[in-house]
């Protein structure tokens, strides 16, 4: 059996040989193009000031057996639902079908605009890439879908499972437990529990 891995790359070449189908037949052939759901290079975990959550690159892959010219990748911080991560997919191949050094100028514009995406950085799906999402999947047909286990997007960084407690020094600790009974030595107050989150 495919690992989870396998399985979300085997959906991206699904859903990239969809759009090239329905929306985008200039883009590359997806035999040359390498898919992966992972975190982007610049900003992968939120440090700027805006976080991707996807990136094209259009260098060729030195030493890759299979050839491939163009890179996508997919964050999984992208994951409000499948139709946010297709519109993803479908602003990074846009990139892949346009001239390097494009960006987002007005050819960009044009092509995502075209295909039904706001044509900004975001990649939001507008009305026209909505409704090709609606029909494809009441049709059912040609694109699986995406396999469970998708990272929650509401987690920023790696964060901790670690809980924060505070005695009335105030001294700190964290603890991986919900249920720390313990007193300070220093205070002989008994540490309460900081925040409500799992991870601080």
């Amino acid at each position: 059996m495919d690992t989870l891995s396998e399985q979300r790359t085997a959906y991206l070449v699904a859903a990239y040989k969809r759009i090239q189908r329905d929306l985008l037949p200039q883009a590359p052939r997806p035999e040359i193009v390498a898919l992966s759901w992972s975190f982007p290079c610049t900003n992968a975990r939120g440090g700027g000031k805006s976080v991707r959550v996807g990136e094209y690159f259009g260098t060729p892959i030195q030493g890759s057996p299979e050839g491939e010219q163009h890179a996508i990748v997919i964050s999984p911080r992208v994951w409000t639902g499948e139709l946010e991560m297709l519109g993803v997919l479908a602003h990074e191949m846009v990139h892949a079908c346009l001239p390097a050094g494009t960006k987002h100028k007005k050819p960009f514009k044009q092509l995502a605009g075209a295909i039904g995406l706001t044509p900004t950085k975001e990649a939001d799906p507008a009305e026209g890439f909505r409704t090709w999402y609606q029909n494809v999947r009441s049709n059912g047909d040609s694109l699986p879908a995406f396999p469970a286990g998708a990272l929650s997007p509401n987690k920023t960084g790696g964060g901790t499972r670690l809980r924060l407690w505070e005695c009335s020094c105030p001294v700190k600790v964290r603890v991986a437990s919900d249920t720390f009974d313990a007193t300070c030595n220093r205070c002989e107050d008994p540490f309460i529990r900081q925040g409500g989150g799992e991870r601080e």
